[in-house]
């Protein structure tokens, strides 16, 4: 079987092939073009969204504020290693599995999620880095990379 490279140098040698590859050209410059526009739009639409979130009123909290809530939101969510009767007051994420609902160690990873100044601010903060359950490895991984130095 003919490569496709073969197969165009074949065509090439035709007035048909001239015009086919003059085509095709055309289309590729065309796709480029395309591509790089809506590369470009796709950038605007994500710069006016975070524009619209700056105007939240979230968007007020200090980093420090944002810090301490994630922080509590974190324990919240590890709370599943905490005696009964001391988690009975608690709020915290549950899962339906085969009926019974669980813990979800990892559903405060929906903060970086958020937006952008809030998985900053969460990556920057070390305390919710510290405490890893190797409950999901790629958790495991991506929790290890950011703990640094953190005890």
């Amino acid at each position: 079987m003919p490569s496709q490279t073969n197969l165009l140098k074949a065509l090439h040698r035709t007035k048909l092939g001239d015009e086919l590859t003059a085509e095709i050209n055309s289309r590729l410059q065309r796709m480029t073009k395309l591509r790089d526009e809506h590369s470009r739009i796709h950038l605007e639409v994500c710069e006016l969204k975070t524009r619209k979130n700056r105007l939240a009123l979230v968007s007020c909290v200090p980093a420090e504020v944002l810090s301490l809530i994630f922080e509590a939101s974190v324990a919240l969510c590890w709370s599943e290693f905490l005696p009964p009767d001391e988690k009975a007051n608690l709020f915290f994420p549950l899962e339906e599995k085969g009926g019974v609902l669980t813990e979800r160690p990892y559903a405060w990873f929906a903060i970086l999620h958020v937006c952008h100044d809030w998985r900053r601010v969460a990556l920057s903060t070390p305390g919710i880095w510290t405490t890893i359950i190797p409950v999901r490895p790629e958790c495991v991984r991506f929790m290890l990379a950011h703990a640094g130095r953190s005890p």
